[in-house]
């Protein structure tokens, strides 16, 4: 997350985040997203692991972050071109320099 930090303020408020592992990078990236003040989006059905028991793990991820730190879609209510349109700050960019 440190080089979306550097790289895509100010254009850059909301993260959608999907992926492998969800209790490794998945979890790590939404809660430094969370922590940079990024509006987060874990698509709820979009990640995974490789425990035997996947669909119990992200269940339990998906209910942990969803305690103030993300907000849980499902991939077809994922909508990038609503996002766009907003573009709305998740806190306010940085001034000066």
């Amino acid at each position: 997350v440190t080089g979306v930090q550097t790289c895509a303020r100010p254009i850059l408020y909301h993260v959608v985040v999907a992926g492998l592992v969800t209790h490794g990078c998945v979890q790590a990236t939404c809660n430094g997203a969370h922590e940079l003040g990024y509006d987060v989006v874990l698509v709820k059905d979009a990640h995974s692991n490789y425990d035997a028991k996947a669909r119990d793990v992200i269940d339990e991820w998906n209910e942990k972050l969803s305690h103030g730190i993300v907000q849980l879609q499902a991939t077809a209510d994922v909508d990038f071109q609503s996002a766009q349109a907003l573009r709305q700050p998740a806190i306010s960019p940085p001034t000066g320099r």
